[in-house]
């Protein structure tokens, strides 16, 4: 934002993978974010989900509309804890196949 006191930006709840935004914007304009860019961060402005934009390599930015603004912004690797999940099927299977073939191999000794 300028140096406009009628732009106003307060940060209703902060965690690490949630903020939570009321912003006030005398024009529509970008919010520039001194948070990490990362591919499975998203924002919600009342408009539905979609991604943050990179800025400057390594920040994230997203529009802002002229007025009242409440803005979600929550990071969901959903990929990676879909794969995290696969992992831990995988593992459990591979426990059961391994208890499974020891008490085979005793009952035949």
């Amino acid at each position: 934002f300028t140096t406009d006191s009628s732009s106003l930006i307060n940060i209703e709840s902060f965690s690490p993978g949630q903020i939570n935004l009321s912003v006030t914007a005398k024009d529509a304009t970008q919010l520039v974010l001194q948070q990490n860019f990362y591919p499975h961060w998203f924002y919600n402005n009342g408009m539905g989900k979609k991604e943050v934009n990179p800025y400057a390599i390594s920040f994230m930015s997203l529009p802002v509309k002229q007025g009242e603004n409440k803005i979600s912004v929550g990071f969901e690797p959903t990929l990676v804890k879909k794969m995290m999940l696969l992992s831990l099927v995988a593992f459990l299977a591979c426990c059961g196949a391994l208890i499974y073939l020891s008490v085979k191999r005793s009952s035949l000794s």
